[in-house]
């Protein structure tokens, strides 16, 4: 009894206080936490409701920035190693970790101090722009730098040792305090070529511009980037409905693993808010087309809505002012469905409307749309003639398209020719004949009816190109270039050209003849030779200063037995100044994606640079 009603009266004082407690509560319960605030609806036209791109907001599409401190040698007598106390300090850490001085590599008659006395070698600074949708693997430019306040004058020749690439890692303070590798760089140096036969000059654009230059294809991303979706009006469920439509339209080029082991994919939902994307491999890194397309999906896929919609857009793209990429990225995505209302529109008076309907025909598979667009490259008068030919370039890899590729080669305008052989030569088509020389860049020989021009790159694979009727150097000749260590001559009309370089000794000095045909020319200097003979060596830079001052002293012409011989231009590939690119991205808050760092093989052919930065006799020095 007792028992009872000590409980009872211990129950009836837990009521009370409960009651009480009740009674006495004035906060709100902790409402959720929002991640994603919502957006408004995003104002769009008719035609773009119902689309990816109005339900969300594409992000991550600005280039990474990453950078480090690195080692260049091979300079002749330009360089210096000055540099604050921390970044020279690590640089001598990194060449205690690669082996110098160390008697088991078989360095020990090479200590970092040595070394970096030597004015053949420069401590620099390394800048590189990670591409949105960049893949583990991919390459990308890197623009290298002289240090403010040191004595170094040119780094034409040069060549950077392997080295990290991080988030803020030229921070002088520390330079090694991020230890997310992002990237690695190494290569040979291209500087501007107007400048790159000169050791010094008095000029101080040309002093400016000597410091600095860009290794080709020199970075390489040891991550993957993907593109992000933010949706607008977060959720879950359009979280994975979006995931479920980009994967549905892009099945046949996912390469992606899905963790749950459903197979590839493209698109992977975190949240309710993001949506990441990679970009596949397919589109060779042109992350704006897949983009483009991606955004551009009606997240209702019923044949009957597409259907809908392509007849819509049909009507909207004759309108005057109408926004034709946006419509074509729309009619691309919907696929075949599309095709018999933009068959018809292929052949509109208005040139914008035709090119809009045949690029995205061309995309969805329509073989007639190859036809019209190689039609559109070969009129000189279409004012879409360059971008038919790019748009033909992004088109999967055939034999008939590679046929309207050739035919337009012979196109009189440079432009095309030019646009028509990099995708031929990318495609690695039989008609284009390449040879790699001394595995620093490639040499093409170009088939074409067109003008006789010479072109070279300056961003993405080195590669010289003679395009079209036999080029030589003209005869007679006196050219000489590095402050007259190098001479090309033939005193009389006829008769093979003598290439002559002078080095510090006369065992060092290089004697080779070559024919005058440029192909045979350009190979020499790169480094091929006959048995037997020394090689010269000299960089794709080095290579394209001596074309381009050539071409400035009218050297470079055709054949005369290809006619009456007549100058040929010269042509460099244009692209904005690296450096320029890199001084106007914004920084990026955002951390770096994660992904393995481990070691990666080696992407340069010839090897890691051997201690004393000789890359075989006859280098010139």
């Amino acid at each position: 009894m007792r028992r009872w009603m000590l409980a009872s009266v211990l129950g009836g004082v837990g009521a009370g206080l409960l009651v009480g407690g009740v009674g006495c509560r004035t906060e709100e319960p902790p409402k959720p936490m929002i991640r994603y605030p919502a957006r408004p609806p995003k104002e769009v036209p008719a035609f773009l409701k119902g689309t990816i791109y109005e339900a969300t907001d594409l992000e991550a599409v600005q280039p990474f920035a990453v950078s480090g401190w690195g080692l260049v040698v091979n300079l002749r007598g330009t360089g210096d190693s000055t540099a604050p106390t921390y970044v020279r300090e690590f640089i001598v850490r990194e060449m205690i970790k690669h082996g110098f001085g160390m008697k088991s590599k078989g360095m020990e008659d090479l200590p970092p101090e040595r070394v970096l006395h030597d004015p053949s070698c420069a401590i620099v600074r390394v800048d590189g722009l990670i591409p949105p949708g960049t893949r583990k693997d991919q390459q990308f430019d890197v623009y290298v730098s002289a240090l403010p306040g040191n004595n170094t004058t040119s780094l034409a020749h040069g060549q950077l040792y392997q080295m990290e690439l991080r988030a803020n890692g030229a921070d002088t303070p520390n330079p090694a305090g991020n230890i997310n590798v992002l990237g690695r760089s190494r290569g040979d140096i291209f500087i501007n070529p107007a400048y790159a036969l000169l050791t010094s000059s008095t000029q101080p654009s040309a002093r400016a511009s000597m410091r600095s230059g860009v290794i080709l294809n020199g970075g390489l991303a040891t991550n993957d980037w993907p593109l992000m979706l933010r949706i607008r009006q977060p959720e879950w469920r359009l979280s994975r409905a979006l995931e479920r439509r980009i994967d549905e339209r892009f099945q046949e080029v996912a390469d992606v693993p899905k963790k749950t082991g459903r197979g590839m994919g493209v698109a992977f939902a975190n949240d309710e808010g993001i949506v990441s994307i990679y970009v596949p491999r397919a589109y060779r890194g042109d992350w704006e087309h897949f983009a483009g397309v991606m955004t551009h999906l009606y997240l209702d896929s019923s044949p009957a809505n597409l259907s809908a919609r392509a007849k819509e857009l049909a009507a909207e793209a004759v309108k005057p002012n109408a926004p034709l990429m946006d419509i074509s990225y729309c009619w691309e995505g919907i696929g075949p469905a599309a095709l018999p209302f933009v068959q018809p529109l292929m052949t509109h008076p208005s040139p914008d409307v035709a090119y809009a309907a045949a690029r995205a025909a061309a995309f969805i598979g329509d073989s007639s749309a190859y036809a019209a667009l190689a039609k559109m490259g070969a009129s000189g008068g279409n004012p879409f003639q360059l971008s038919a030919v790019q748009a033909l370039g992004k088109l999967p890899n055939s034999q008939s398209i590679n046929e309207m590729l050739r035919r337009l080669l012979n196109v009189p305008q440079a432009l095309v020719r030019i646009e028509a052989y990099q995708v031929l030569a990318d495609r690695k088509d039989p008609a284009i004949y390449s040879r790699v020389i001394g595995q620093k860049f490639v040499l093409d020989i170009v088939p074409s009816e067109g003008p006789a021009l010479v072109f070279a790159t300056r961003s993405g694979t080195p590669r010289i190109a003679i395009i079209g009727n036999k080029v030589e150097v003209g005869r007679p000749v006196v050219f000489t270039a590095f402050e007259d260590r190098l001479s090309i001559t033939n005193a009389s009309d006829s008769g093979n050209l003598t290439i002559y370089y002078r080095g510090h000794s006369v065992e060092d000095s290089i004697k080779t003849i070559s024919r005058p045909d440029l192909v045979e020319v350009v190979a020499r200097l790169g480094g091929e030779t006959a048995p037997g003979e020394a090689a010269m060596d000299f960089s794709y830079g080095d290579v394209v200063g001596i074309l381009l001052a050539m071409s400035h002293d009218g050297r470079l012409t055709t054949a005369p037995q290809e006619g009456q011989p007549g100058p040929v231009a010269f042509m460099l590939q244009e692209t904005r100044g690296l450096e320029n690119e890199i001084a106007s991205v914004p920084v990026v808050e955002n951390q770096p994606p994660s992904g393995s760092t481990e070691a990666l093989p080696d992407f340069n052919a010839t090897g890691d640079l051997p201690p004393d930065g000789n890359q075989g006799a006859g280098r010139p020095q």
